[in-house]
């Protein structure tokens, strides 16, 4: 996976988490009014043992303060209202996993605890701000996105058994960094506008370091060291190379034009690591 593409899957991974938690989070708010009907089944007490389909805490004013029984998808739940009688706390046993949801004084949901069987934990803590959200998971891996907005400022952290990374957005058009350290190949960081492409990267693996850099119309530099070989330098315009110096043919022309995914290709990184 090169960098661009691990931030771009981050940043579909915060998208689509969001959006997982928000259905998840109005489904279990709704799901908390609770059959109290008689549920068939239901063994007669054992001495001592008190048996019941639902509890309901009230206070002194006759408000219900709590809740715990059988939603209507006949999973338990438990619900802890506030003054009003509004959920503020549920808890629950989905059949996919166990959840919690906390809720905002206007009742908007700001936590989510879950524990996805056969995927992994996942927490998501929601700002007042439309979008804002920091999110931490364990699924195939350790991952972190904090966004400001759905189209604002963007950070993503993972780590897995080949890589670990970090990518750095200013949003739509505002520019990305993207830095990786892959296990047994090497480091690498990349910077861009977000606008026309520009872009420049540096490469450190056990054959090769590399600078490129690159404006909008495939027009740049690039400068590639090879260990115990002389270095090499091209200069392109337009995606063509315009001039080159390839340290008395000991860099092939080729591999150094493809060091970097070729012309119009963006940022090819895995090929640093061949």
């Amino acid at each position: 996976m090169t960098i661009s593409r691990g931030m771009d899957a981050l940043k579909r991974l915060e998208l689509s988490e969001n959006a997982r938690w928000f259905v998840a989070g109005l489904l279990a708010m709704a799901l908390v009014w609770l059959q109290l009907g008689a549920r068939p089944g239901v063994a007669a007490d054992p001495e001592g043992v008190i048996t019941a389909q639902s509890f309901r805490l009230v206070d002194d004013n006759g408000v219900v303060r709590g809740v715990l029984g059988f939603s209507r998808e006949e999973y338990p739940m438990l619900a802890i209202c506030d003054n009003t009688g509004r959920e503020q706390v549920l808890i629950g046993s989905e059949p996919d996993g166990p959840s919690i949801y906390l809720t905002s004084a206007d009742y908007k949901p700001m936590i989510t605890i879950r524990a996805v069987h056969d995927e992994g934990p996942r927490i998501f803590l929601i700002g007042k701000k439309p979008g804002s959200v920091a999110s931490l998971s364990n699924m195939t891996e350790p991952t972190l996105a904090l966004s400001y907005a759905s189209d604002g400022p963007m950070l993503g952290l993972s780590a897995s058994q080949a890589q670990a990374a970090m990518a750095i957005s200013g949003g739509p058009g505002k520019g990305e960094i993207g830095l990786a350290v892959k296990h047994d190949f090497g480091s690498l960081m990349f910077m861009n506008n977000g606008r026309d492409n520009g872009q420049l990267a540096l490469g450190v693996t056990p054959r090769w370091t590399s600078v490129m850099a690159k404006d909008g119309d495939d027009s740049g530099l690039t400068l590639a060291v090879r260990k115990n070989r002389a270095p090499a330098m091209e200069m392109t315009e337009n995606g063509r190379a315009v001039w080159s110096a390839l340290g008395g043919g000991a860099v092939d022309d080729a591999e150094m034009r493809g060091l970097f995914g070729g012309a119009g290709s963006g940022l090819n990184f895995d090929k640093l690591f061949k």
